[in-house]
Formats: structure tokens, sequence, C-alpha cells
């Protein structure tokens, strides 16, 4: 006698009122308790499927004729499909400081308004993490927009 054949005798069900329950349970739990019948006494357990999680490594940087290489659009897509995004702006900050500062700014607040965190990993390297993704480990200074 398991547990559960117990459990429904001292509420009072009977076998057959136990099959009767258990085929309008979740079909999952149908798919359990079938495939534990077929192998005797042995519990399956279906642990789900994890998400998924990139994280992107961008560097944005321009072409030799001073033009912009990379787009702030597509970096917000990032964040919005709920991916992390790390920032290296030292090319762009030794060409143009202002420039670098705005992109980090920029994305500062894509990630605020996403309910996410951004910080400084390294001088002019940052991430950006979207509300699904908590960043752990040792204290790192967290970006404030200007």
């Amino acid at each position: 006698m398991s547990l559960m054949d117990g459990v429904w005798r001292l509420i009072g069900v009977h076998d057959d009122e136990q099959e009767d329950i258990i085929e309008m349970e979740h079909p999952a739990r149908k798919r359990r308790a079938s495939a534990a019948s077929a192998e005797g006494d042995a519990e399956l357990i279906e642990l789900p499927e994890p998400e998924t999680t990139a994280v992107y490594v961008v560097k944005p940087a321009r072409n030799e004729k001073g033009e912009s290489q990379y787009s702030l659009s597509a970096y917000v897509n990032f964040l919005k499909s709920r991916q992390a995004l790390i920032l290296d702006v030292n090319e762009l900050a030794r060409i143009d400081l202002e420039e670098a500062k705005r992109v980090v700014d920029f994305l500062a607040g894509a990630v605020r308004m996403a309910e996410g965190e951004a910080f400084e990993i390294t001088t002019n390297v940052f991430i950006f993490a979207p509300y699904n993704i908590k960043l752990a480990g040792d204290p790192l200074r967290r970006v404030e927009v200007s």
C-alpha cells in the first residue's frame, strides 16, 4: 500500500473513485501516473526546461568617416527581449567621450524603463540587465542616469 492509498482511504475514497479523480487531474500528472505504473513504483519527476538567456557584448564605434556604426535601437531591443547587454565604450570614448556618455546614459534610462539594473564592471565597460536577470557577486558601481 502506498502513501497515497492511505490518504485516499483516510478521506473515504474507494478504489474505483480514485481512478475517476486521477482521470480529472492535470494531463502532466496523468502522464507521470501512467509512466510510474508502467515502471512499477518508480516515481518520475519531470523538470521544466530552462529558458535560454543570452548576454550580448557590444562595442559601439565609428568608421573612418566618423559615422556611427552602432544602433541604439538594436541595443534596446536586446533589453526588451529580456537579454542582458555588456557595453564596452572604450573605443568610442577615445574618439568622442561625450558621445560615449550619451550612449551609456541612454541605455541606463532604457534598462530602468525595463525595470532592470545597470552597473559599471570596469572603466567604460557596463552591464545592463533586465528585470529577469539578477546580478550577484561583488558589489558593482550602479550607473545613475545624469
